[in-house]
């Protein structure tokens, strides 16, 4: 993911839908098949179910296969350039020759003449399927992979009285490099300290939930741009941009977070505050160390009970 313009996307399969080539993602709903194709012609298959996430290498060869009978499979999928491209495997197939295509396999031209029709024509992006694949066991999906991960379950988590941070980065999930992911849950009318992230972009995607995230831009006038938040939008904060995020709702907020390190660390004020003396703070802000308040020094607690009103 880059620091500029990088953002999810939303992928929705239908009932007997194939989907070919994209990048790391997140169930969100319904169970899937997915089969990675690497170095060496080095393959990996497994299912994917609500929760859980995969990690495919840049130029890896991969496919999405909706196995839900009912309904639809849906996945939240961060590409990891905000400019992507991509080699689609239809289109890769059709653009070679069916000369080249049978010497490839020792078969004669014509045995590619009725199978290849997409010769500079539309790639097949999400294809019908004729069958479901038939899964005959549950260790298709109980089964550990590498390029999986059971964010639910498996991320390292910080729990808090008012809410939580599941964290997935390349300490947890070796496979992953230059990206992780992270969902934050803020418990009604408590807020997600002020921080930043020294080094890391971040893109948002809310679940659910009603919040407000306040940004504070590098200029002369120290602007803060503020606005509100709802199931389905998403958010960006470039590398060092302190900010906030506060559940101004009638319910839980839970935010999916994705970020372009392997390791996304944050610096919160609270922990910025404490860490200097009170002559040190009353030099910087300009004022007398006994006007300074007297705090908590509780560093640790990042999700807080809000004690003031909503501001307008």
């Amino acid at each position: 993911m880059s620091s500029t313009t990088s953002k999810p996307i939303n992928i929705v399969l239908s009932l007997d839908a194939l989907q070919l080539r994209k990048t790391t993602s997140c169930g969100d709903s319904g169970s899937a098949l997915i089969t990675i194709v690497g170095n060496q012609g080095e393959y990996n298959t497994f299912g994917i179910t609500v929760g859980q996430a995969f990690f495919v290498p840049s130029g890896y060869a991969h496919h999405v296969e909706n196995l839900h009978k009912d309904a639809i499979s849906e996945f939240i999928i961060v590409l990891s350039h905000e400019l992507p491209e991509e080699f689609n495997f239809s289109m890769t197939f059709g653009s070679m020759s069916d000369k080249v295509l049978g010497n490839t396999f020792r078969l004669p031209d014509s045995a590619f003449k009725d199978v290849i029709k997409l010769k500079r024509g539309e790639p097949t992006v999400i294809g019908e399927m004729k069958q479901i694949t038939n899964v005959a066991n549950d260790r298709v999906f109980t089964n550990s992979n590498k390029y999986k991960f059971d964010f639910e379950r498996q991320a390292f988590t910080l729990p808090f009285p008012e809410g939580s941070i599941k964290i997935a980065s390349h300490k947890h999930w070796p496979i992953i490099k230059n990206i992780s992911m992270s969902s934050l849950c803020i418990s009604r009318e408590s807020i997600r300290e002020p921080h930043w992230r020294p080094e890391a972009a971040e893109i948002g995607f809310v679940v659910n939930g009603y919040a407000r995230i306040s940004i504070l831009l590098p200029n002369d006038d120290h602007q803060l741009h503020t606005f509100s938040l709802q199931s389905n939008d998403v958010y960006f904060i470039p590398p060092g941009y302190p900010h906030y995020i506060e559940n101004i709702g009638d319910k839980d907020v839970k935010i999916l977070m994705f970020f372009d390190q392997s390791n996304a660390d944050d610096i919160g004020y609270k922990g910025g505050f404490l860490a200097y003396s009170r002559e040190v703070l009353s030099a910087t802000f300009q004022c007398d160390s006994k006007q300074l308040p007297t705090v908590s020094f509780d560093r640790q607690n990042s999700i807080l009970k809000r004690v003031n009103p909503v501001e307008d």
